[in-house]
């Protein structure tokens, strides 16, 4: 269903005026890969997949790693322990297009820079939360971390 949603997607969606310039002028490469990992090229690419990095090694250590470590080290309920990921998950949800405002404002660079360094404040005393046992602490550093930054810096 996804591809099927893809491919119609792809079709109706117009292109960028730059990608039909370059059409349009036959400047299209031979093998673009190539390129990507040549200067200046290169200093782009390798920024984008350390973001890009940096974005999944955080939704993964919140949204998978935390859930498994709540109830297994910390042995919280299940129930709870989800419906605290999905609350926060949810207040995610409702950040995205704020940050993605606040990046349009500002500037992504701003935005994404500023997110990581709270995120790198906020790791150590949420999991200070989560090491409470408290299941209201570990919603206090889920919604923190989870909800809140993580939606600052991936906006």
């Amino acid at each position: 269903v996804l591809v099927i949603f893809g491919v119609v997607v792809r079709f109706r969606v117009a292109e960028t005026p730059a990608f039909e310039k370059l059409r349009d002028n036959d400047e299209r490469s031979a093998v673009p890969v190539k390129e990507i990992f040549r200067p200046p090229a290169l200093r782009s690419t390798v920024l984008g997949l350390l973001s890009r990095w940096g974005e999944g090694a955080a939704f993964n250590t919140w949204g998978v790693f935390t859930i498994a470590y709540a109830t297994t080290t910390l042995h919280l309920g299940k129930v709870p322990v989800l419906i605290v990921v999905t609350v926060a998950a949810l207040l995610m949800a409702v950040l995205l297009p704020v940050s993605g405002l606040l990046a349009d404002r500002f500037s992504p660079k701003a935005v994404y820079a500023s997110g990581i360094a709270a995120y790198a404040v906020v790791v150590f005393p949420a999991f200070a939360l989560f090491n409470t046992g408290s299941i209201t602490a570990y919603a206090v550093g889920m919604l923190l971390a989870f909800g809140g930054i993580h939606a600052w810096f991936y906006g």
